[in-house]
């Protein structure tokens, strides 16, 4: 796995729980309502950036295959 997809991860685990944190009130001297609001905005933002480096693992494995098919193709054309 490359630095850039842990990063990645662990960043949108760490903004996740931070979401996690100001709902569940652990941050004290906030109004309740602002505190309420980060936290999901926090929290679907995590999820978001999750779901993107998913996303893109997912590309980049079809992208690995297509090259492969590619360069077996050429190796049974080449041959005949």
């Amino acid at each position: 796995m490359s630095p850039v997809i842990i990063i990645n991860i662990f960043t949108s685990v760490v903004v996740f729980m931070v979401g996690l944190v100001m709902i569940l009130g652990l941050i004290p001297n906030i109004p309740t309502q602002t505190r309420v609001i980060f936290g999901i905005i926090f929290m679907s933002y995590g999820v978001f950036r999750f779901l993107n480096v998913q996303t893109k693992l997912r590309m980049k494995k079809q992208e690995e295959k297509r090259m492969k098919m590619e360069k077996d193709l050429e190796e049974l054309i080449h041959k005949k």
